[in-house]
């Protein structure tokens, strides 16, 4: 990232909704916020636009978060007198860029029988010097749309779906009654599709 840029949010995210909530009212930019802080800080960013608030439910409408605020973000953009201050708005072409790889990272991920990865997202505000959209500068980890770059990149990899994750995911869902759908600690295909289906 570069120097003369301002960090505004740093995310881990799994798409689980157990257990993943940095508490506290406020946060340092560089801290690591996780999925529910994500869906509450975007339903902020929705409501300063006057549009209705968004669920912190991830499966209320059937449809995964990034669709709800990109489709809201393309409305957005269509009027003139509009300001576009959304938490992640990349553009159509940038979002299906993203999905692309996405896809085909998670599709490995998956076939080596992994789990429990994270996406990393850190979002930044661009410097007075760096405003304008240049397409020719993102990348497969960084995109830029006006004023933000976003940055992005799947960590925590190395998971395998093995005996001590399948006893935390029991004493979790016996012992703790957590919602067995919403845990991070799920089989690698099941966490692949949720995993995708909440970052598209």
């Amino acid at each position: 990232m570069s120097s003369k840029n301002e960090l505004k949010h740093v995310f881990d995210l799994k798409g689980s909704l157990v257990d993943r909530l940095v508490k506290g009212k406020s946060h340092k930019p560089s801290t690591t916020l996780k999925d529910m802080n994500f869906l509450h800080i975007s339903r902020k960013y929705h409501e300063k636009q006057g549009k209705k608030s968004l669920s912190p439910k991830l499966n209320e409408s059937g449809r995964s978060l990034s669709h709800r605020i990109s489709e809201d973000s393309t409305r957005i953009n269509r009027s003139s007198t509009a300001k576009t201050d959304q938490l992640t708005s990349l553009g159509e072409l940038t979002r299906r860029k993203l999905q692309k790889v996405m896809r085909k990272d998670v599709n490995f991920l998956r076939e080596c029988g992994l789990m429990d990865y994270s996406m990393l997202v850190a979002i930044e505000k661009r410097g007075p010097r760096n405003t304008v959209q240049m397409e020719s500068q993102d990348s497969n980890h960084a995109f830029t749309n006006g004023d933000k770059t976003v940055h992005l990149a799947i960590i925590d990899y190395l998971q395998e779906w093995n005996l001590s994750k399948k006893l935390e995911r029991l004493s979790k869902t016996v012992v703790l009654q957590k919602d067995g759908k919403s845990l991070s600690a799920i089989n690698p295909d099941k966490y692949a599709k949720r995993f995708q289906f909440f970052m598209e």
